[in-house]
C-alpha cells in the first residue's frame, strides 16, 4: 500500500464532495501558501511513498488565506475521525519562520472561542529550527498544527 495523495481543490469540486467524501478519508491535510509549495510537497510525498497514510494537499492561494483556511480545517476536523494533523507550509519571505508561526498561533488564538477550539502548546521542533508545532484541542481530540517554511 502506497501513500494515498489527494489534491484538494475546493473551488473546483462541490462542497459536499470535498467535505463528506474526501476529507473523511484523510489522515493529514497539508495547507500550502501557494502553488509552488504545493507542488514541492506533492513531489516529496510521492518520492518517500509513506505507506498507509492518506494526505490531502491544497494551495491556499496566498499567505493572506492561510489563517482562514486553517480555521476552516479546524472547524471541519470534527467530521473526520481519521485526521490527526494539519501541516501548514509557507514561504518565510516577509517574516522569519518563528514570526510567521507566532502569527498563525495569534490568529488561531483570536478565534478560539468562535471555533470552539483550545490552543495548547507552541514549540519549535527539536530537530529542525524551521518547524513549529501547535497543539490544538477540537472537541475531545488533540490535533497538531505543524508550521514549516
Amino acid at each position: 500500500m502506497t501513500t494515498n495523495l489527494l489534491q484538494l481543490k475546493p473551488l473546483q469540486n462541490s462542497f459536499y464532495e470535498v467535505i463528506f467524501r474526501r476529507l473523511k478519508r484523510l489522515d493529514v491535510v497539508v495547507l500550502c501558501e501557494g502553488t509552488s509549495e504545493a507542488e514541492v510537497v506533492k513531489r516529496v510525498l510521492s518520492r518517500f511513498r509513506i505507506h498507509g497514510v492518506s494526505v490531502g494537499v491544497t494551495d491556499c492561494e496566498g499567505i493572506e488565506n492561510v489563517p482562514r483556511i486553517t480555521w476552516a480545517m479546524l472547524t471541519l476536523v470534527r467530521i473526520s475521525r481519521r485526521l490527526s494533523a494539519i501541516v501548514v507550509v509557507i514561504d518565510a519571505e516577509a517574516l522569519r519562520t518563528d514570526e510567521r508561526a507566532r502569527s498563525i498561533v495569534k490568529s488561531l488564538t483570536s478565534k478560539q472561542k468562535e471555533l470552539g477550539i483550545m490552543i495548547g502548546g507552541f514549540k519549535q521542533h527539536p530537530n529542525c529550527d524551521q518547524v513549529y508545532e501547535i497543539g490544538v484541542k477540537v472537541g475531545g481530540r488533540v490535533f497538531r498544527v505543524v508550521n514549516s517554511s
